[in-house]
């Protein structure tokens, strides 16, 4: 396969046209994935901070799992190898950031209904760097299974937005009899 060329000045970045190819889709894909963010956001009285913690939470976890793998293929097979790989412990942090991430986006106000399919596109993350990394094919099966992840989101954002809308309101305002 023939190089794209990429750029208009003379130092142009020469790719393979199955990357640039590859590379457009997955782009779209998360065009697509914050579209249906924006979606979820607009159902739902979730603030944007949250979301945003949950959605970089996906991203660091599937992070995690590729070092988790990675030091697993590194290590002796010990438990201190485990234990002392740098990748492994590199997993381990992001987990931890993982779940600070967490209690961030829940204390300040978000709802689990909502949060937690977003967190769900760790699946779709850790897919994507399984082919970069391993060159793992992502088949037609994959693509499906991550729109039904999506139309998932999007069905647990309305279902929690209706929930909400259909509550009856409760009176916050405290009444002092003297």
């Amino acid at each position: 396969m023939p190089p794209a060329k990429i750029g208009k000045s003379c130092a142009m970045l020469v790719l393979p046209k199955a990357l640039v190819f590859y590379l457009h889709r997955v782009l779209s894909f998360c065009r697509t994935l914050f579209s249906i963010i924006r979606l979820v956001l607009l159902m739902h009285a979730t603030p944007i901070f949250s979301v945003l913690s949950f959605a970089a939470a996906a991203i660091l976890g599937a992070i995690g799992q590729y070092l988790y793998k990675a030091g697993a293929d590194a290590a002796n097979g010990g438990i201190e190898s485990f234990v002392t790989e740098p990748k492994i412990i590199g997993g381990v942090l992001c987990y931890t950031v993982v779940m600070i991430l967490f209690v961030v986006a829940f204390r300040i106000g978000g709802s689990l209904a909502v949060l937690y399919p977003i967190y769900a596109s760790t699946f779709i993350w850790a897919a994507l760097i399984a082919w970069f990394a391993y060159d793992t094919p992502i088949t037609r099966v994959h693509v499906f299974g991550w729109i039904l992840l999506i139309l998932g989101m999007l069905c647990m954002g309305w279902t929690a937005k209706n929930q909400v809308s259909e509550s009856p309101s409760v009176s916050t305002e405290a009444t002092i009899n003297e």
